[in-house]
């Protein structure tokens, strides 16, 4: 009952179908993973362990007559595992239910308990990296399970963590048990080199805001803080700490680096919580417990051989393709209740777009040049404000 009229519906599709097959539009995988089966070929799919909303009472159910019945459409969650045993083997679950949709989830581990902190039952924690390993571990028997793409996960860790180094040395030591291995005739990608080192499923990022970068630039110390007590657990300078960033930057891609002050600063829901963390990919940066279904807009199908660009063409496929992904935030499923009631809340949409660089090309324009920085910035505002406008 989204549209007053079988006709409005029937116009819709068509058109949705016809930015489809043309090359114009394309959502997140996990929609052409999962929309469509049951309905096409009457496959229910297992039970599995999806929610979903119902759009009338708002009330969140279990998904009982298969996955494939109320498929899961998003490709990017963010949630928040809460600093007790219970949630950090929920997330476990979790993972892998987002995982087997063919999607990809990232977290923050600022808030879980430094290595060496006391528990409330006695004795100390083993800290959030231990976690980490697990989580990276169960991402792999995911994504060995015949599904067709590999598990994806961002892990994040702000800069005061009393575990900060560890956490930023970590995978690239383990690169380098898996560089040894291959010196050692273990070559293959998929073999038993990278299958015996850690953290290969996961992205990591060091958030740091404008305090840290002022110490940079000092050469003052980044004080480590205990998560639980706030006390002083030991200093690192600054200087040293961004190095060894950029050391593993450059030698395996890992860390990258969230700017947090800036982040906050462009928090559109800021009144709802703090942005902790993003999707695999950073291109989702939103609240906890959030998902995010993301589709790409086709520049060069809306320009001719030399580039010049329709506008109007571009924003009617916009407002149709924003309609299609407000319909995927209740139409789809979640695999955590929780996010199953608060991604339909904000209605959370990813637009963007692809070819950009084809399309400077064809206008003769040179990438890295202020005409190309004012075109993406123009592309960029009209549809930014063309889906909201929509949206709303």
């Amino acid at each position: 009952d989204y549209f007053k009229t079988d006709e409005d519906r029937q116009v819709f599709e068509d058109e949705l179908n016809f930015l489809q097959i043309n090359q114009m539009f394309a959502f997140n995988s996990p929609v052409y993973f999962n929309a469509g089966i049951h309905t096409m070929y009457g496959i229910p799919g297992s039970r599995g362990m999806n929610f979903a909303k119902d759009p009338e009472t708002g009330e969140v159910k279990g998904v009982s007559e298969g996955f494939y019945v109320r498929p899961q459409c998003h490709a990017c969650f963010i949630m928040g595992p809460e600093d007790n045993l219970e949630s950090l083997l929920q997330q476990s679950v979790a993972e892998g239910g987002i995982f087997a949709g063919g999607s990809g989830i990232g977290l923050d581990l600022s808030h879980i308990r430094a290595e060496g902190e006391p528990l409330s039952s006695g004795g100390v924690s083993s800290g959030a990296i231990s976690f980490f390993e697990v989580w990276d571990r169960g991402a792999g028997v995911v994504k060995s399970g015949g599904k067709n793409r590999r598990a994806a996960r961002m892990t994040t860790m702000v800069y005061h963590h009393p575990d900060i180094m560890k956490f930023i040395t970590g995978k690239r030591k383990e690169d380098y048990k898996a560089l040894i291995l291959q010196q050692n005739d273990v070559a293959d990608f998929e073999g038993d080199a990278y299958k015996t080192v850690s953290f290969q499923n996961t992205n990591i990022s060091v958030r740091a805001d404008d305090e840290f970068f002022e110490k940079v630039r000092n050469n003052g110390d980044v004080d480590l803080i205990y998560v639980r007590s706030g006390e002083l657990a030991g200093r690192v300078p600054a200087v040293k700490m961004l190095e060894e960033i950029s050391f593993g930057a450059w030698r395996i891609g890992d860390p990258g680096m969230q700017f947090v002050s800036k982040i906050h600063e462009m928090n559109t829901g800021r009144n709802s919580g703090p942005i902790n963390s993003s999707n695999p990919c950073s291109e989702y940066m939103f609240l906890d417990n959030t998902a995010c279904n993301l589709g790409s807009l086709n520049l060069i199908k809306f320009a001719d051989e030399l580039g010049k660009f329709d506008i109007e063409k571009f924003q009617e496929a916009i407002k149709v393709v924003t309609i299609a992904h407000d319909i995927a935030n209740f139409a789809g499923s979640y695999p955590v209740k929780e996010i199953a009631d608060t991604s339909p809340r904000f209605s959370t949409i990813g637009l963007g777009y692809a070819n950009l660089g084809t399309l400077f090309m064809r206008k003769g324009i040179p990438y890295d040049s202020e005409r190309a920085r004012t075109l993406a910035s123009a592309i960029t505002a009209i549809m930014t404000g063309t889906t909201y406008e929509r949206s709303a």
